[in-house]
């Protein structure tokens, strides 16, 4: 090997390190979607990201705690940046990637027609398809005594073969193109791998149409030959025998069409509508969320110092300030009670500006303005003022019943020989 190929192989390697080191953990993008995870939610992410035009993304679903086959919405998070991705086209790419992923993997799990399930049924019936072509022989040379033929069931015989066969040879394909896909979930591996599925399909459907007509030969000339007198140990048994060539371990050919004509749905404009509304979805959760945070964390302060406004005319150049400030909150929550996002969190960056000039103004007239406390009524300071005297009255009582007889009832000062004497 040249050392321009050894110098381009190990750049090119240290170039995959540095894409897998980049890439962040997937609990880390996990924890950046708590926040818009809702009461009776959980979030699920998938371990593997999706690489899409070069980059990293992973995908999280959000479903009701009880059933995590239902999704709520659907986040993502560029493995790459560490961030959540909001970019529409981006959303539409990798929504479009998953849907099309998801829809492949449940339709292969519901019909069984995966791969390597396709493997196990041709690997099973081989047996009996060699035993069948041995007793069609035995067939057609017992026949061929009495002058008989059974030249359709051979047709029919020869083409099941060929397709047969052609479909082994895809599926060894199918399986070595599904390894592939298993180690990057790339678009270009998920598209090579539908469009393998698609052929193989229509392969697969043309071979059981095949053996179908084939069984219907044998059923044919076993009714002919029934019909003519003919011997039935001379042709029964080994039809019988050649009738069973593994075909019953696929689907019939009218539930593989049906099945075939659902998974042309794969790229229809039906699914492209449901991508849609799951970005409008998703993005509708995350804006809301994010502008309500926004809205939360200058509520109290605005408020309180739009409450007191009367509290303040003592610093003059505070008020107009206030009033700005007024404004803008009136903007945040109208913004807000329309559901315009984008305006909510344009608002809320106005105010949080107008809100720091009206602090500064604050702090030059030394005026502290802390949340007030709750006062304490009239009535309830008579209340308290009763009692207090009721106390005091209880005990000074106690203490004069307690005097002897001979003793002053007045309260006298000491005098001061009675101190220092």
């Amino acid at each position: 090997m040249s050392k321009v190929l050894v110098k381009t192989a190990l750049f090119a390697f240290l170039v995959l390190v540095v894409q897998i080191h980049a890439i962040i953990p997937s609990q880390q993008a996990l924890d950046l979607t708590h926040a818009y995870i809702r009461d009776g939610e959980e979030a699920t992410i998938l371990q593997r990201p999706y690489l899409i035009d070069g980059k990293n993304y992973y995908v999280i679903y959000f479903h009701p705690a009880t059933d995590p086959t239902i999704r709520n919405t659907v986040a993502v998070v560029d493995a790459d940046n560490g961030i959540l991705v909001e970019d529409e086209t981006t959303l539409a790419k990798v929504y479009s990637f998953d849907s099309k992923l998801t829809f492949l993997n449940e339709f292969l799990s519901e019909n069984k027609l995966s791969f390597a399930e396709l493997k196990r049924a041709l690997d099973s019936g081989e047996s009996s398809r060699q035993q069948a072509q041995t007793s069609l022989e035995q067939v057609d040379s017992n026949l061929a005594k009495i002058d008989e033929t059974i030249t359709t069931i051979q047709v029919a015989h020869s083409q099941f073969t060929v397709q047969i066969e052609k479909l082994k040879e895809e599926v060894n394909d199918g399986i070595e193109t599904q390894d592939l896909f298993d180690q990057e979930y790339s678009s270009q591996t998920l598209n090579t791998i539908v469009t393998r599925y698609n052929t193989t399909f229509k392969t697969l459907f043309t071979t059981v149409k095949n053996g179908e007509d084939y069984q219907k030969a044998i059923i044919n000339k076993s009714n002919e030959l029934t019909q003519k007198g003919v011997d039935q140990n001379q042709f029964k048994p080994g039809l019988q025998t050649a009738f069973l060539i593994g075909l019953d371990k696929f689907p019939t050919s009218s539930a593989l069409q049906s099945a075939l004509n659902n998974f042309g749905v794969i790229n229809s404009q039906q699914t492209q509508n449901r991508i849609n509304d799951s970005i409008r979805s998703y993005l509708y959760r995350k804006q809301k969320t994010d502008s309500d945070e926004a809205v939360n964390g200058i509520k109290a302060t605005t408020e309180e110092i739009i409450r007191r406004k009367s509290e303040l005319v003592e610093c003059i150049a505070v008020t107009p300030e206030i009033s700005k400030l007024e404004k803008n909150w009136k903007d945040v929550l109208s913004a807000q009670g329309a559901n315009q996002f984008s305006a909510v969190i344009a608002n809320v960056t106005l105010t949080q500006t107008q809100l720091s000039k009206v602090k500064r103004e604050i702090d030059k007239c030394n005026v502290v303005v802390t949340p007030t406390k709750p006062q304490t009524s009239d009535n309830t300071n008579l209340y308290i003022g009763l009692v207090l005297v009721l106390i005091v009255g209880y005990f000074a009582l106690k203490m004069l019943s307690k005097k002897k007889p001979d003793e002053p009832t007045t309260m006298q000062e000491p005098t001061r020989q009675n101190l220092f004497g």
